[in-house]
């Protein structure tokens, strides 16, 4: 796949973030919001991007509502010995990984009481 900036995908295929994390419950895909690149790696206050992590991401966003979310990847093929190469993936505002953290919980949420609302409905209780 061709990498540009408008999608999660790069041209390293499996190597960057799994775009599949921000779809299901957990901890989600990790960020660096307020920092950069150092010599390092990429500094700033991590953020995860998962339903796991909604209430932090609550208090950050009403501290720092203006953060926006860096996704870096590390190319092991143009890094070396003494210098390791991070690539910037993409960014996205702190808002936009609260609702959509909050539309996979409220999904979820609906899915498996709908599924638990059948199966109750259709089992036959014995006394």
């Amino acid at each position: 796949m061709v990498w540009d900036n408008h999608n999660r995908f790069d041209n390293w295929g499996l190597a960057g973030q799994g775009w599949i994390l921000t779809y299901i419950p957990g901890i989600g895909n990790s960020g660096y919001a307020n920092g950069g690149l150092s010599p390092l790696g990429p500094t700033g206050t991590g953020v995860s991007t998962g339903t796991d992590s909604i209430g932090p991401n609550l208090i950050n966003y009403i501290l720092h509502p203006s953060w926006e979310v860096t996704y870096y990847k590390l190319d092991i093929a143009g890094s070396t010995a003494e210098q390791v190469k991070w690539i910037a993936l993409h960014s996205e505002p702190l808002s936009t990984i609260i609702l959509t953290s909050i539309a996979v919980a409220i999904v979820y949420f609906i899915v498996f009481i709908g599924i638990s609302w059948y199966v109750f409905r259709r089992a036959q209780v014995t006394e």
